[in-house]
């Protein structure tokens, strides 16, 4: 990708270039999707009686008690989990994200009626990233994500220098 596809609006490749930097610079190589399956498996292991994940990270989001859970493990007593019923999906949704906005300090980059419509796997890994933990450990600490926004202005403005990664 150029920097003439980004000035021209090529929707396509800025994507995956956003998509690349989100990966790059908040997710990092520990978020691979293997990797949230089995973190979230942990997430969920007291709580077999409330959901037995699936594997498909877009369903097991949609009725809004996997993110119950982990607002819950984070700040324990702040959802009545026992409460929680799956024909209320949104409102689950809407709850445990207002929760995890407002004392877990955790953007809402998403809706919570587009984890219960049709929602990619990339949107829901980002967010889920905030309560997994990533590099540095950036969970509650959107800084990453600002870092990768200027990144991109960077880029935009013609330069690669920040982009590239450390050799290793």
């Amino acid at each position: 990708i150029g920097a003439d596809a980004v000035m021209k609006g090529n929707n396509k490749l800025v994507l995956g270039l956003l998509w690349s930097l989100i990966r790059r610079y908040q997710l990092g190589p520990s978020m691979a999707m293997s990797n949230i399956i089995q973190l979230l498996q942990e997430e969920v292991k007291n709580h077999s009686n409330l959901i037995t994940l699936s594997g498909k990270l877009q369903d097991d989001c949609r009725d809004g008690i996997l993110i119950s859970i982990m607002v819950n493990n984070r700040k324990p007593g702040s959802i009545d989990l026992a409460s929680l019923k799956k024909e209320d999906a949104l409102k689950n949704l809407e709850t445990a994200m207002d929760i995890a906005h407002k004392e877990l300090s955790i953007p809402r980059l998403i809706l919570p009626s587009e984890i219960y419509g049709n929602i990619e796997d990339q949107s829901l890994i980002t967010y889920m990233s905030y309560f997994l933990g990533g590099p540095q450990d950036q969970v509650r600490n959107p800084s990453n994500t600002v870092r990768t926004l200027r990144n991109f202005k960077t880029f935009r403005r013609g330069t690669m220098k920040d982009l590239n990664p450390p050799a290793p």
